[in-house]
């Protein structure tokens, strides 16, 4: 009787494994429709909105870059006022990295709720129809899955960051603002840093999905995507 059990618990416990492999790989599947399929997929997430594995993805795609580059933000700030080179900065330990890097998953979690109500709010100055509470969660599924999409670029610039060793790094328009002579603090360099490339990318399938959405020309969904996302960003560096 004893080994009956076992032999059914291990098989309930290799199903439910096996399940749970079985919908991940469904969802990798149908998520990497956003870069070969990106309509097909947005229209999905506009009927069917799904939000809980691509919140986890950006939160915890925030938290790994934040851990893996605070040591070298660290220390090349205490280089500065210090005059000295970053080498002879001590790194930080662990500990440290991880209760600076904990914040920023709750940014990850915040940003894009702040995205849909700025969504919103643009939608009304462009005076594009009203949304009942349902097409709110497909307007943060759109956000959602841009997101990752701009978190992915993350990883490129962390390895651009590690082997440099420096976080004046950049696949961003600043690089553009540096060789016409912008000061790193003037604020046409800050600006231009807010657009780079995963970010433009970004905005073009939030736009497309929001076209979708509102039932607008994709011009005017991607001028609502951008004023959406950069909005709050422009205003902070303006301020």
């Amino acid at each position: 009787m004893n080994s009956s059990n076992v032999a059914s618990q291990a098989v309930t416990a290799l199903t439910s494994t096996s399940s749970s492999w079985i919908t991940v790989t469904r969802w990798l599947f149908e998520a990497s429709k956003m870069f070969w399929k990106p309509t097909d997929f947005l229209k999905q997430r506009v009927d069917k909105p799904k939000n809980f594995i691509p919140y986890i993805l950006v939160i915890v795609i925030s938290f790994i870059f934040t851990a893996a580059t605070v040591d070298i933000a660290f220390r090349e700030r205490v280089a500065q006022l210090q005059g000295i080179d970053i080498t002879s900065v001590p790194p930080r330990g662990l500990p440290i990295k991880i209760m600076v890097a904990a914040p920023r998953c709750v940014v990850g979690w915040l940003a894009p709720l702040a995205f849909v109500l700025c969504v919103w709010g643009c939608s009304n100055l462009l005076k594009l129809r009203r949304v009942n509470k349902q097409e709110l969660l497909s307007i943060l599924s759109i956000i959602l899955y841009g997101e990752v999409i701009y978190h992915l670029g993350s990883f490129f610039r962390m390895a651009m960051i590690l082997v440099k060793n420096t976080t004046h790094v950049s696949v961003s328009l600043g690089v553009v603002a540096l060789k016409f002579g912008c000061d790193l603090t003037s604020v046409l360099y800050r600006l231009s840093t807010k657009f780079d490339l995963f970010l433009i990318w970004e905005i073009i399938i939030v736009g497309v999905g929001l076209s979708m959405l509102y039932g607008c020309s994709r011009r005017k969904a991607y001028l609502l995507s951008a004023l959406s996302i950069e909005l709050i960003p422009v205003l902070w560096i303006l301020k």
